[in-house]
């Protein structure tokens, strides 16, 4: 139940999204390129879809050790995509986007 919390909050703070609701309407206009924030949050809501399922299955066989070791493959895993993310924004923060250095 911990991890499942914790992934909650990440999909609360990851990239502050706005709610869906408060996002303008674009039927009439072209969808507008994803972010990387957006992937993230896609596969963190993904994610999370796959953890209530196991907590609910654990629950239903009264077995709480059901599928932990998925569990820790799913949380670790975006955790560690996460931290690779912020660690390429800083990289490009720091010395540009690639390809935008001379001589490359």
């Amino acid at each position: 139940m911990f991890f499942t919390s914790a992934i909650r909050y990440i999909l609360r703070v990851t990239a502050g999204h706005p709610a869906e609701s408060d996002l303008p309407s674009t039927s009439d206009s072209a969808q507008p390129e994803p972010t990387p924030a957006d992937d993230a949050l896609q596969r963190l809501s993904e994610g999370m879809l796959c953890l209530e399922r196991l907590d609910a299955e654990r629950t239903r066989r009264d077995d709480p050790l059901f599928g932990r070791s998925t569990e820790d493959r799913i949380i670790w895993g975006e955790l560690l995509e996460l931290e690779i993310q912020d660690i390429e924004a800083e990289v490009n923060r720091i010395f540009g986007p690639p390809g935008s250095r001379s001589g490359e």
